[in-house]
Order: C-alpha cells, then structure tokens, then sequence
C-alpha cells in the first residue's frame, strides 16, 4: 500500500476506440487528501478521469503518479443493480472498522446475502460500504446520490466523513456537493485559438464557496478578451488609415500615373525619395502596425473563455398560457391506500397508521380535514421505516403498520407549481397517480414525464419528431439547445431511426442499440421539448434532475420558472425545488 499523501496526473490525453477526437487532451489535475468533486457537463470525461486514476482505463499519453498498481483502489459505480466485487468478503467482515461502517450506513446485518432483493437505496449503501471496506488509498464514487432519498443521502454523508485519504466524487447533487466536498475540480469546453477543447479549474471549497471565485475568474477572462479584441479592432482601423495615407503618397510622387518600368533614372530618383522622405516613414510605420496586430491577436486567440451555454429560455414554453378555470381540481379529504384505485373515505381499522401529506408548514389530524401546526401534537416518525423504505416508490415495502396516505384537501390552481417531497417507499408516486386519475377525468391537455424511461419512449417521441412540421421541428430543436444539448445528436439519431422505420423489419422497440440511444437525461429533455407543442396547462415530472448536469439543472429550472401553467414536481433534489417549486407536499 502506497498510502500517497497526492495524486499527479499530468497531460493525460485518452480517447476511446469509437471517438474521432479525444475526450481528454492534454489536461492534468492534482488530487489531495479529502473528498474532490468532478463537476461539469455529462461526457465531458469526469468518469473517464476518475477511472484513469485508479488504472481502471490507461491514458495514450501522459502519466500518473504514483502508479495505480502500487496503491488500493476502490470504484463505486453509479448502477447498484449489479452487486460489488468484494460482496462475499464484505458479508463476512465483522472488524470493528465495518460494524462502524454497517452502522453509519444503517446495514441490515441479513442485507449482503439478498442483495438482489433490496430497494435501490439499500443497494447504494451496501455498494458504498464495500468501498470503504477495502481501506482503500484512493476511492471513487459514481453519483452516489442517483435516486436516492435524504435518509439515504444522509447516511451516505456520515460514512464520507470518516474517509480521509484521496476521495474522488462525481457528482451533480448540490446539497451533497456542499456538504462533502474539500474542493471542487470543474471540467469545462473552453474555446480558444478557432477551436473547443477541455480544461479543469481546480477550486478550493464545496459548490458554493467555490462558484463566487469561478465566477470571478470566468469575468476576468471575458474583460481580458474584451480588452484583447478592443486593441485588434484599434490597431486595423489605424493601420488601414497608414495604408490609404501610403497610397495617397505613392499617387503623388508620379502624378498618378505608373512608373515606366524601362525608365530606370525615374524609379532610381523615387527609390532615394523613399529611402528620405515622408513616404518612407509612412511605410515604415504601417509595417510596425502591422506587427503590432500580429502580437494583439495571438494574444487575443491566446485567451480562454467557457464555449457558449444556454439559459433554458424555451419559445415553446413562452407560447403556453394558464387555464382559464380558478382551480384544476380539488381531492380529497380522505385517504389513498398503498396498491388501491384512489382516494377513499371509508371507515379504518383501528390498528390502520397513515403517512400524512403537509403542505407547506401545515398538517392535517383527522380524516375531516382540518390543519393544525405541523408540529402540534405530533407523534414520533418511525426513522427505522423511513431508513428501510423502498427507494422504487409505490410499491414500497415500509414497517407494517403503513398502509396509505392521509390527505387533507389539496388543491391545484392553474399556476400552482408544487414540490412533492418525501422519503423513498412513503408514497409519492401513489399521491401523484392518484391525482392523475382525477386529472384523466377533465379536458385538460397534461405532460407527464416518468422517472423511468426507456428505448419505447425514445421510438415515441421519434416517431412524434419526425412527423412535424418543419418549422416544429426546428422549435423543438431550439429549445432543446437552450436545455444545453445538442441537437446534431438527435438529428443524427432521426436519421437512423428513420432509415430503420421503412425497412421491412423496422418497429419501434427495435429502433436502437445503446449507440443510438440518447442518455435518460437527454430523453427526457426531448420528451418535454416536443410535449410542449401540446400547449400543456399542468406538467407533472417525476425526479426531472436525474442523470442531469449541473448546467442543464440550471436551464431546466429558468425554464420551469418561465411556465405559466400548473407544475408538479416529485424530486428529492431539494436546491432545485427551492428554485422551481412555491408550494411543499411532504409525504411523513
């Protein structure tokens, strides 16, 4: 064991067997002890950094020191569906240094031999305690916050602290960011010199302490170039006057006309008139000008700056307007059971114990609806149920005296945008399925984006796309764009799934493989690109952040605060509901 107090990696450049360029070139980072967050846009090679790092993957050129063979390693990966390596020796580990980890993580000591039966938020903790099991030297985790609840998100965090040797985080969970992080490693496209390429701006701090110093030093970089493309511009405005003074002496000298090329005493007596008079210094000047611009404009392509981003600023989303009627529906008081048809107000059981929705502050008692402070009178919450809840949503497996959901009456106006909040397994997905079923029953045109999507959703909205219009098409394309995507990619993908759709065999669920598939992220903002066209006046997104990037976040949020219609969001990403989201149901 190497035990390295820093991690070099210098002028690494790796490229994959598929790529036409490389997806790192040239970069270097150095990596201390503490927890380094890889932030940047999704494919920018943040992964592919972390892997080089660890010998998982061997740059072309460039060199890591130490070498990764003389030190212990660990990767945890962002899928927990498929169990960790070192699972058996994890299950029969009992050190002191696991039981404290078990216990931080709040492992079931039987949770090892089902992996494959647990909720994805037991698998990430499991998955997450093998790695630190090892003792490793340097360790990397794969957004380890992807679909995971705060309990879980907590969890996660108390077993990080403990690790104090050279932590590599990918990650674009700000809350997580701020609360883990030493420093932070931010991969940008920097363009400069007529091309992009890759650059990492290491910062000192979490996500927050470290974005007023990027923000200082991206400014400073753009009035660097300001000033550069100032001083170009000057410089060939006077040397273009030089030039055209030049050319008024030389018309001079000969009355305007040329010169004899046979009359040598005449180009003899203006050579001396040049090497003595006006007319040479001029030419002398407008030559030195000239070098003068040569130097401003390497200077000026010299200077990087971050290649173009996008504000989430949708023209589709501008269009729509907000039903006319003063609220889109009203449910409830009563109560939703786990695995039932909707709302009921039947008589219970006794021995029958309900989550309860609060909004915004406020919660309700009894089945007759009526608020008191969310704090007046309220018994404990059962943490044990709340640490083991099923992270897939309804159909959670929670303590057995959970069986449903008690709501007051909740209301949804036609501008209403509302943040659905709660541990995984309490029942989100059942509240918003029901209120769906209220919804399906008026005229009112709705866009719902699952959480899960896959290859049938992508033949959908590809079949949809390419039977727009032109001009819907290169709307959609447009805000697609300003969601910080690229559109080539989808045109790219069409066309394969065009040539696919009229071949005898074609049919949508054999459109793509995972080369011509878009990623979940990208998916889903092009499920709400071409959705918009609808004109919805109720948006319903379910976990709308994952697999997102910072930057598309930050789009996708100005965009949501754009919309005039009506908005549900179910998300566990809590800086972004603080940005999108004015009313809170919490699910306790």
């Amino acid at each position: 064991m190497n035990n390295p107090q820093v991690l070099t990696l210098s002028h690494i450049t790796f490229s994959y067997p598929e790529s036409i360029e490389p997806i790192i070139e040239d970069v270097s980072l150095t990596l201390s002890p503490g927890w380094t967050v890889l932030l940047g846009d999704n494919g920018i090679g943040k992964t592919t950094l972390a892997r080089l790092a660890i010998g998982g993957l061997q740059p072309q050129s460039g060199h890591v020191s130490p070498a990764p063979s003389t030190m212990v390693s660990a990767f945890c990966r962002q899928d927990a569906k498929l169990p960790p390596d070192n699972l058996d020796d994890f299950a029969a580990d009992w050190s002191a240094e696991t039981l404290h980890i078990r216990k931080l993580l709040g492992i079931g000591d039987d949770w090892p031999y089902r992996y494959d039966t647990l909720s994805g938020g037991e698998a990430k903790r499991v998955q997450v305690a093998c790695a630190l099991a090892v003792h490793p030297d340097v360790l990397v985790l794969d957004e380890p916050t992807n679909y995971v609840d705060v309990p879980t998100r907590d969890a996660i965090c108390s077993a990080l602290d403990t690790f104090s040797k050279i932590g590599i985080l990918v990650s674009h969970d700000v809350e997580f960011i701020d609360r883990v992080a030493a420093r932070c490693a931010y991969f940008e496209r920097i363009h400069r010199n007529g091309r992009n390429f890759t650059q990492i701006k290491l910062r000192p701090g979490n996500f927050s302490d470290s974005q007023s110093q990027l923000r200082k030093d991206d400014e400073s970089e753009k009035r660097r170039l300001r000033e550069a493309t100032i001083q170009v511009n000057r410089l060939t405005a006077v040397k273009h006057d030089r030039d055209h003074e030049v050319a008024k002496v030389e018309a001079k000298k000969h009355g305007g006309r040329k010169i004899d090329p046979k009359d040598h005493d005449a180009r003899n007596t203006l050579k001396m008139r040049n090497m003595m008079g006006r007319d040479a210094s001029s030419s002398a000047a407008s030559a030195q000008i000239g070098a003068r611009i040569g130097f401003a404009r390497k200077r000026e392509q010299g200077i990087a700056v971050g290649a173009k981003r996008y504000d989430g600023r949708l023209d589709l989303i501008a269009d729509i307007r907000p039903s006319h009627h003063d609220e889109l529906v009203g449910f409830g008081p009563g109560v939703i059971e786990y695995g039932g048809s909707g709302l009921s107000e039947k008589n219970l059981p006794p021995d029958f114990s309900l989550r309860r929705v609060s909004i915004s502050g406020f919660d309700t008692d009894t089945s007759d609806g009526t608020y008191r402070s969310e704090n007046e009178g309220r018994e404990p919450v059962d943490k044990t149920s709340e640490n083991s809840a099923d992270s897939r949503g309804g159909n959670a497996v929670l303590s057995s005296n959970y069986r449903g959901i008690r709501v007051p009456r909740l209301s949804v106006g036609p501008t209403d945008h509302i943040g659905v909040t709660g541990s995984n397994g309490t029942g989100k997905s059942t509240l918003v399925n029901a209120l769906l079923q209220v919804f399906s029953q008026q005229n009112l045109p709705i866009l719902v984006i699952p959480q899960e999507t896959g290859v049938n959703d992508q033949g959908g909205v590809l079949s949809r796309f390419v039977s727009l219009a032109q001009m819907q098409r290169s709307k959609v394309l447009s805000d697609y764009a300003q969601l910080n995507s690229n559109p080539k990619r989808v045109l790219d993908i069409v066309e394969k799934f065009t040539a696919h759709e009229t071949s005898p065999s074609g049919k949508e669920t054999q459109i793509v493989d995972t080369r011509d598939a878009l990623s979940p992220g990208e998916l889903r903002k092009l499920l709400l690109c071409v959705g918009l066209l609808d004109g919805p006046q109720l948006m319903v997104l379910d976990e709308p952040t994952n697999h997102l990037d910072l930057h598309s976040k930050e789009a996708l949020a100005n965009a949501l605060l754009s919309y005039a219609g009506a908005l549900i969001v179910v998300s566990h990403d809590m800086w972004f509901l603080e940005k999108v989201a004015s009313i809170r149901w919490n699910i306790r």
